[in-house]
């Protein structure tokens, strides 16, 4: 690694030997080093106190030994030494630590933000900064240009990575016991889920290669009722003499409550292609077959056993009130985001910081002219899972959305993908600036403007590419395939242009949207059946007219 020195003051002994350029002042990392350290400084409207000769610690942690750094405020390495993981190891680095002064005033620096190693930092009273191990791992390959590395010289970078954007870090602030036990359980329910999901295609794949109607029996092959069947009917040879009245005593002893009948149960099994009834390797699938059924069972076992411990932390923290009287949000989607979002309300600034967190909010990238908007990988991953569960069980459960339109919504997506992609992106948008909800006649027209904006509102015929083969066309466009637009003429008389992209269709320069047309068809009706009732009574009001003055005329009524 590089070593960094101090130039030295103006009138001091020390003076530099010209012509050594190892020797000269380097320019300091920072582009302000005299506020660097100043008394009071202040970073994103917030006030820090920042002392001087301040310590500064680098661990680089390991599963058997770590490695420590300590430097000053000036840069210069006052220890470097290796301890052992274990409770000994862990003793001498936090008296080693405390040797230098109150623990309050030496921070340190670590490339992960939880564990006993961590914890026992926090006990001491440090105040604890989690780096990213990307950005040690970028400023060491800045930093050492032979590319050498080593536990002691990464412990170095860490603490002087520490040292020189101190004032742009944020110390660590731990959760509650209470937010810590339900992440415990939280976490391990999501691991053990997906063990279930990995050994669930692995059965599958098996199952497809030597026997593809056990698994078309049921729904789910991971249900209970399925691995009751797979393990009392493992290979095709077991079920040849399966008949209804077979199929009909095991759904009754197993409790089958699908709306299938025995027969047609029988039925899906016999359509499906025959298997491998007999031979070596049909044995050898039964005993992988009735593993992979034993694991999932135990699996399935384990996760009620989970979700019970989940429903009763959730029950017990503070804040689970909070997140569980969210709309369809259920105990364990409640749980998965409190989890992950804990209860230290100091550790977000704001909900920009909760959004990038969870990986909701897109990384823009502005050099010159480019621009792009790109997706946000750097999040917690689990916590992006959690909100986007929560999302798709709330889909359906909008406040200002007709309940009666839903059926229609889900035909809408069948038919046009594209709309209701930018229907859910709207969405997004809408629940940011209306709360409340919006009707559906105002999502559709919503929605028309966002997809209206790839092509102009007064957009005319663009299919003149040469002005004399095909000169300038000035109707009005009715159809576009991707940024051009056609009138109907020109689309009639097309030939290469737009072949294997799907037109479409614009009315006055916009998307043709079903929801506006039939608000529009249903704005139309009723104006109708208005007139029509006014035409009624008003013509029930002629009759009885006619009906009073009828003696007086001598007419017949």
């Amino acid at each position: 690694m590089r070593a960094i020195r101090t130039p030295t003051a103006p009138g001091s002994s020390e003076e530099l030997q010209t012509g050594n350029k190892g020797a000269r002042p380097r320019a300091s990392f920072s582009d302000h080093p005299a506020e660097l350290f100043s008394p009071r400084h202040r970073q994103a409207g917030e006030t820090r106190e920042v002392a001087r000769n301040v310590l500064f610690a680098g661990i680089d942690w390991a599963s058997a030994e770590h490695a420590a750094a300590v430097h000053d405020d000036a840069g210069r390495a006052l220890a470097s030494f290796m301890v052992a993981h274990s409770e000994e190891g862990l003793d001498k680095l936090v008296g080693r630590l405390r040797a230098f002064g109150e623990p309050g005033e030496l921070t340190v620096a670590i490339e992960r933000p939880d564990g006993r190693l961590v914890d026992r930092l926090l006990e001491a009273g440090h105040p604890l900064v989690a780096v990213s191990p990307n950005a040690i791992k970028a400023w060491r390959e800045g930093e050492v240009v032979s590319g050498a590395k080593s536990d002691p010289g990464d412990a170095a970078v860490i603490a002087e990575y520490l040292r020189l954007r101190f004032h742009l870090l944020k110390p660590l602030r731990p959760f509650s016991d209470h937010t810590r036990a339900l992440r415990a359980a939280v976490r391990a329910r999501g691991d053990l889920v997906a063990q279930r999901t990995a050994a669930h295609n692995q059965l599958e794949a098996t199952l497809d290669a030597f026997w593809p109607g056990a698994k078309e029996v049921f729904s789910d092959v991971t249900c209970k009722i399925a691995l009751a069947f797979l393990q009392r009917y493992p290979t095709p040879a077991s079920a040849e003499r399966l008949g209804d009245k077979q199929m009909a005593a095991f759904c009754k002893k197993h409790g089958y409550t699908g709306r299938r009948s025995p027969a047609e149960l029988v039925e899906r099994l016999r359509r499906a292609p025959v298997g491998i009834a007999a031979g070596a390797e049909t044995a050898a699938r039964k005993v992988a077959v009735l593993g992979y059924v034993a694991v999932i069972a135990s699996l399935n076992a384990a996760i009620k056993d989970l979700d019970k411990e989940v429903a009763t932390r959730l029950g017990e923290h503070p804040d689970g009130e909070i997140f569980t009287s969210l709309p369809r949000s259920g105990s364990i989607s409640a749980a998965q985001m409190l989890a992950e979002w804990g209860d230290c309300r100091q550790a977000y600034a704001g909900p920009e910081a909760v959004a990038a967190l969870a990986g909701m909010s897109p990384v823009t990238k502005k050099s010159g002219k480019h621009k792009a908007v790109h997706f946000r990988w750097a999040c917690n991953k689990r916590f992006r899972t959690a909100v986007h569960i929560f999302a798709d069980n709330g889909q359906d459960s909008r406040p200002g959305l007709d309940p009666g339109h839903l059926p229609l919504l889900d035909r809408w997506r069948a038919l046009r993908p594209r709309q209701a992609q930018g229907r859910r992106r709207l969405d997004d948008e809408q629940r940011r600036h209306f709360p409340g909800g919006i009707g559906v006649a105002t999502r559709g027209a919503a929605m028309n403007a966002v997809a209206s904006s790839h092509v102009d509102a007064h957009a005319t015929c663009c299919y003149a590419d040469d002005p004399i083969l095909r000169p300038h066309c000035e109707h009005r466009a009715v159809v576009a395939y991707g940024p051009m637009a056609l009138c109907r003429s020109c689309d009639a008389r097309r030939s290469t242009m737009g072949k294997g992209i799907a037109g479409r269709s614009l009315v006055h320069g916009r998307d043709w949207s079903a929801l506006e047309t039939l608000e529009a068809a249903v704005a139309q009706l009723r104006a109708a059946e208005e007139q029509l009732a006014g035409a009624v009574v008003a013509a029930a009001g002629v009759r009885n007219c006619g009906n009073a003055h009828a003696p007086s005329c001598g007419q017949p009524s």
